[in-house]
């Protein structure tokens, strides 16, 4: 019942409420696969509320129990993202970087480049770098659910820089009119 609790009001978005009913869950004697699965959705809430110390415990505790490879991609995509909470955002893109090279093809890949791409966008306000991250998004796995917003996030910058490169070069009004249309 606890465990129903805590993924309705995740699902609802109640991040604290969720996080009180998931470390509810957090015992001893509880299989391994639901404590990683509790663990991960704990640590997310526990991000989304700015516990962001909180967060990275909780991934640092499992990740050294981690039995399966694959399942390593969602605790290092994890911890990225609590330290992109605490703002350290160079060590948030060390670990993406990492992420994308030992699950190449993979959406743990697709989301560590969109992870980037927003990071570049938003607090970097570096638009190529962004655009470079977000074409790598969409290249790594066409089925994640971050290519097609990347791709969408890619096709957007690309047509803002080609409207920033039209404006320094002296284009007209004209012309810059036809490629806001583009």
């Amino acid at each position: 019942a606890v465990l129903k609790s805590a993924e309705l009001y995740y699902f609802f978005k109640d991040w604290e409420k969720a996080a009180e009913n998931y470390s509810k869950l957090l015992r001893k004697g509880i299989p391994w696969e639901k404590k990683y699965r509790v663990s991960l959705a704990l640590a997310d809430c526990y991000a989304r509320i700015e516990k962001c110390r909180e967060a990275l415990d909780i991934y640092d505790e499992i990740l050294p129990d981690v039995p399966s490879v694959k399942d390593k991609g969602a605790i290092m995509l994890g911890r990225a993202s609590s330290y992109v909470c605490m703002d350290s955002l160079d060590t948030a893109m060390d670990i993406y970087r990492d992420t994308a090279k030992q699950f190449p093809r993979s959406d743990f890949s697709a989301e560590a480049w969109y992870r980037m791409g927003i990071i570049y966008q938003e607090r970097f306000d570096s638009l190529p770098e962004a655009q470079q991250a977000f074409d790598m998004a969409g290249k790594e796995s066409s089925s994640s659910p971050f290519a097609p917003l990347a791709q969408q996030k890619a096709t957007s910058i690309k047509r803002l820089l080609a409207l920033q490169n039209a404006e320094s070069a002296g284009a007209s009004t004209a012309q810059m009119a036809q490629r806001r249309v583009m």
